[in-house]
């Protein structure tokens, strides 16, 4: 019977196949998940995990993704990512659906706790286009989430909340979104935490300018949706970086508080350090697998560095760190054990099997 299922799903139209793969994958869910089933339905689900590699290249990226979540307990998935695509791409569908727009007003009411305002058309669905694989991203421009008449106003009328506070409030509405959205501790953040144990001084000043972090693409248009409330009620907004093909490729979380408006790409000067977002990508690599790229420095590391990300408890913040934190460090800055003024090195391939030395 598993024998003839898996042929009419290969045999089946594009939406059939959608609905056989989703069933198949609820049943298997069923298999692993109840102790009580008798081991012949457990070696069913073998054939299932089978047909869900046929099936797979039709099924819904939403549905598929997260059934198999459930399926197989959160093993090795924690970005809403397409595994089924083939090497070197990782298409996104370029609409959401009205069930994932469902999907995503739930969360925000859920996790925010009131409702948020409907933001700009062009500030929706920005990880539809994803830019071409290449070093470090060219940046060709940059857009504002507000206009210059509303930058000047507000900063006229608002009290903008610190970094640290800011900060805090968006990692704890991450962590509620729940699997497929990350907000990991990078960079220079990521060696402060790890070597000095802290991201502010004794004194409650910023040991760095900024706050690095890894995101991923759905990460990112959950945090624009956010920006009304950032806006109203931390004086906080963002601009987002656009590659030449017109792909977003880095954004700046930033407080409106002592910043001058200005469409050039540049470290944001502000009251407060700015959250820079670095963008993921999935890649594929022939003889190594998949990998995260970070589309701004041109970095990428092996999948298994960073995900599934680890839990990090800094003062009242349960923060995101990468799965394998050391390795992702050594390879960028080599001994960062030591205090340097030295920046990332940038776009490099870190492996497991090369140890980089420091520049």
């Amino acid at each position: 019977m598993m024998g003839n299922n898996m042929i009419n799903c290969r045999r089946a139209s594009v939406e059939e196949a959608k609905a056989k793969c989703v069933e198949e994958m609820e049943t298997l869910t069923l298999i692993l998940g109840n102790p009580q089933q008798n081991s012949t339905s457990r070696k069913d689900s073998s054939w299932l995990r089978l047909k869900l590699k046929l099936c797979a290249k039709t099924a819904s990226l939403v549905s598929l993704v997260l059934i198999l979540f459930v399926a197989t307990k959160g093993e090795g998935l924690l970005f809403l990512y397409d595994r089924s695509s083939p090497p070197n791409t990782t298409p996104i569908s370029s609409a959401i659906s009205s069930k994932e727009e469902l999907k995503v007003h739930s969360l925000m009411k859920m996790c925010v706790g009131e409702e948020v305002a409907p933001i700009p058309s062009r500030f929706q669905n920005v990880y539809s286009k994803i830019p071409p694989e290449m070093g470090r991203a060219v940046g060709c421009g940059i857009d504002y989430f507000r206009s210059e008449s509303e930058w000047i106003e507000k900063q006229q009328e608002t009290i903008c909340s610190p970094t640290v506070d800011v900060y805090a409030w968006l990692v704890d509405k991450v962590n509620c979104f729940g699997e497929g959205y990350s907000l990991i501790t990078a960079y220079g953040e990521l060696i402060h935490l790890l070597r000095d144990k802290a991201l502010l001084h004794p004194n409650g000043t910023y040991i760095d300018d900024d706050f690095d972090t890894w995101i991923t693409r759905p990460t990112l248009q959950m945090i624009l949706n956010l920006e009304p409330y950032l806006w109203s009620n931390f004086g906080w907004s963002i601009r987002l970086f656009y590659s030449c093909d017109k792909s977003v490729v880095f954004a700046q979380l930033m407080p409106v508080c002592g910043h001058k408006y200005q469409k050039q790409m540049s470290k944001v000067n502000a009251q407060y350090p700015a959250i820079e977002l670095y963008i993921l990508q999935k890649v594929y690599r022939n003889g190594e697998g998949w990998r995260l790229r970070d589309n701004w420095g041109g970095n990428s590391f092996p999948l298994s560095w960073l995900v599934p990300a680890r839990n990090y408890q800094y003062g009242t913040m349960n923060l995101q760190i990468p799965a394998q934190s050391e390795k992702i460090l050594d390879c960028l800055y080599g001994n960062w054990h030591v205090f340097s003024k030295g920046h990332s090195r940038i776009s490099l391939e870190c492996k497991n099997r090369v140890k980089a030395g420091r520049h």
